[in-house]
């Protein structure tokens, strides 16, 4: 029995969704099937924090050790920890591989407010080769921040874990060109981890599309 309240509804929301939704017709439900991973030991997360010099916020260490490591959630599902999906979101990959999206984690995320290149950096951007130091900037790993889940299409919502930013959840739209826009209630909140999964569940139980934020 979880020993937190919110763990509790976000549990019976789950249920009430997966009861409701039986046929799996919410965005990525046939992903994850409404089914969570195991939940982590508690010793197993404070090891690795300590060995990469980092420190999760409290309300994702709370989901890991009493919910799940990762499975049902927004999208395609929350990740696993330590893993995001790949970019074509066929397999998983970790972020321990040198993996090219993920910056210094120890570092702070570097926006505190909705961010993109100009419009005219945009253009060229577009029109850029791979190898164009436009495009390389744009998709240099991120500081700061986890990779929670994938909306498809290389369009993902990150976890801030260092600065400013620390606990909320942010939609990466780059590869859109929509640059990096944090997670709102509606008004000018920003969302933690579980009002972000809060948010979700209740927009799928109201059938409500679970929108990123514009």
């Amino acid at each position: 029995m979880p020993c937190d309240r919110r763990i509790e509804r976000l549990l019976e929301d789950l249920r009430r969704l997966a009861a409701q939704d039986a046929r799996l017709e919410v965005f990525g439900a046939r992903s994850h099937g409404y089914r969570l991973n195991h939940v982590l030991p508690l010793a197993r997360i404070r090891a690795l924090e300590d060995r990469r010099s980092i420190q999760f916020p409290s309300e994702y260490v709370l989901f890991l050790t009493e919910m799940g490591n990762g499975g049902a959630g927004p999208f395609y599902g929350v990740n696993p920890l330590g893993e995001r999906d790949s970019d074509t979101g066929d397999e998983t990959r970790s972020w321990w591989s040198g993996d090219p999206l993920i910056g210094d984690l120890t570092r702070p995320f570097p926006h505190t407010a909705a961010w993109n290149l100009s419009e005219s950096a945009i253009a060229r951007a577009r029109e850029a080769e791979e190898d164009e130091p436009e495009l390389d900037a744009y998709w240099c790993g991120v500081d700061g921040a986890i990779p929670v889940a994938h909306e498809g299409c290389a369009l993902r919502d990150w976890l801030i874990i260092a600065g400013p930013e620390r606990g909320h959840v942010w939609h990466d739209a780059r590869a859109d060109f929509g640059g990096w826009r944090p997670w709102m209630d509606g008004g000018r909140t920003r969302l933690t981890f579980l009002e972000w999964y809060a948010a979700w569940l209740q927009s799928a139980l109201d059938g409500r599309p679970f929108a990123a934020p514009a």
